[in-house]
């Protein structure tokens, strides 16, 4: 799951009338997931700032 992708996903759920909230939550267990594959993995802190600015 890249960020470009992972955000077109959150575009498509919007654009189809998702509620706000549940938009909201999915958007922040995506990004609790992301965190936690980079730190398994080690990831560098370049690419874990992009996500944190995303």
């Amino acid at each position: 799951h890249s960020p470009e992708a992972i955000e077109a996903y959150l575009k498509d759920m919007a654009t189809r009338g998702i509620p706000a909230n549940t938009y909201n939550k999915r958007l922040s267990m995506l990004k609790k997931r992301c965190r936690q594959i980079l730190e398994e993995n080690g990831l560098d802190e370049s690419y874990r700032r992009k996500m944190e600015a995303f």
